[in-house]
């Protein structure tokens, strides 16, 4: 989460914070997974408590509902 924000950051919206899920090999997710560490996949989960998690290299929990990700060719 940020703590202090700069630059562009202090002209918009207060961010809780920036993670690399991006579709590239630069994701947090691939660079994990071309490293060994993890199957290349991950799940995010908002609890009705308010909560969230996310979860590398699963599935997800056998609980939880999902929602397609498409991604619009330009």
């Amino acid at each position: 989460c940020g703590q202090i924000q700069t630059g562009a950051f202090l002209r918009g919206p207060a961010l809780n914070g920036l993670f690399g899920l991006g579709l590239g090999n630069q994701s947090v997710p691939s660079i994990l997974a071309n490293s060994g560490l993890i199957a290349n996949s991950f799940s995010m989960c908002f609890g009705s408590d308010g909560f969230g998690r996310i979860n590398f290299g699963d599935k997800g929990s056998s609980d939880q509902e999902e929602t397609s990700f498409v991604v619009a060719q330009s």
